[in-house]
């Protein structure tokens, strides 16, 4: 009789250990992260001459890290004004390569296929496109500057992971009606990380 039913204990514990391997617990979706109030003041200028009487330095984000980091470390973008850096080609040795495009962000749930990341150059930076408008992340009017909607930031950084951003706001606390001049270059931008390498955005399958 005793050896009868730890005869059927095994089997029974068998049978859980059979189901669990069957139905894995699933991986839960990749949640986005925001950053609030990022402090990135551009350059001052004479409005006269159009001369830089301060300059100032760039601040800087890693996405791995999910925080603001120095640029002595493996920093992804570095922000100052309405200029994103990132730490590849001409801004960087990292390697870093990214573009924007227009696409809505909680829609994206891949890297497209057929989207074409670049380092900073000379000529113009990856994802600021200063000197070419198409897709550029934000529009100036009237003294303010105001994030485009159905823009997405897409990188690929240090460490050859995928990110996808997208800037909420340029002014402090994310006004309504913004003044000109007044706490801008005061970021608020959120972002979702793939830490496993894939361009999928969707899990972290």
């Amino acid at each position: 009789m005793k050896k009868t039913y730890l005869f059927t204990l095994l089997l029974s514990a068998l049978a859980i250990v059979a189901c669990g391997g069957d139905s894995p617990t699933p991986t839960p979706a990749l949640k986005a992260k925001t950053v609030k109030n990022f402090e990135a003041p551009g350059d001052v200028y004479d409005r006269a001459t159009r001369k830089i009487t301060k300059k100032r330095d760039f601040q800087y984000f890693d996405f791995s890290k999910g925080k603001k980091v120095t640029k002595s470390d493996a920093w992804d973008i570095g922000i100052k004004g309405t200029t994103i850096i990132t730490n590849g080609g001409t801004s960087g040795t990292g390697g870093v390569k990214a573009t924007t495009v227009a696409a809505l962000f909680d829609k994206m749930k891949s890297v497209p296929d057929n989207v074409t990341l670049g380092e900073d150059t000379k000529a113009t930076y990856a994802i600021n496109k200063n000197r070419n408008f198409k897709n550029r992340w934000y529009s100036y009017a009237r003294g303010i500057i105001s994030p485009v909607p159905g823009r997405v930031i897409i990188l690929k950084d240090t460490e050859g992971r995928y990110v996808k951003i997208e800037i909420q706001c340029y002014y402090k606390d994310c006004p309504t009606s913004p003044k000109p001049g007044v706490n801008n270059s005061i970021y608020t931008f959120r972002y979702i990380y793939q830490p496993n390498g894939t361009k999928k955005f969707g899990t972290s399958n």
